[in-house]
């Protein structure tokens, strides 16, 4: 169920030293099944660039120690881009979405199925692989997007 409530994301880093551009123990999946530790930025960005509208690869994840983690689903008609923050046994999870824009009904359409939304949480592939680069350095959630509350 997706709930109506929309915060905007607190900062949040994953990591306190400045001068590190990649986060100790990340975990890069995707639909095909790859599962890599410790991945490159250069292979995370070629992995969201290969995603596929519902293929068999449309979907992909990058995790941190502790379950925190940012997720991506591909389809015709956009991306949808998920922030999970976990906090020992509680989390808080996040779709991004473009401010201003509408929150009427809509789905991402995939080949093999549709995935509920509203029509502002359609991401462009360039701000979801932004996104998916701010994790990867353990930077707060982009501010360019509203991120809405997920009861999931």
């Amino acid at each position: 169920m997706i709930s109506t409530i929309s915060k905007q994301a607190e900062p949040l880093t994953l990591s306190k030293t400045a001068e590190r551009h990649q986060q100790d123990g990340l975990i890069l999946k995707n639909e095909a099944g790859l599962h890599r530790k410790n991945p490159t930025w250069k292979l995370v960005e070629q992995v969201i660039r290969k995603l596929d509208a519902g293929h068999g690869n449309s979907y992909c994840c990058l995790e941190a120690p502790g379950d925190t983690y940012i997720q991506t689903l591909h389809g015709f008609n956009g991306y949808h881009l998920e922030w999970r923050v976990t906090n020992g046994p509680t989390y808080t999870h996040y779709r991004a979405c473009y401010p201003g824009a509408s929150s009427k009904f809509f789905e991402l359409k995939k080949h093999d199925y549709m995935n509920s939304g509203e029509h502002r949480d359609l991401l462009h592939l360039e701000d979801v692989i932004d996104s998916f680069r701010a994790f990867y350095r353990g930077e707060a959630m982009p501010a360019f997007f509203e991120w809405r509350i997920l009861n999931i």
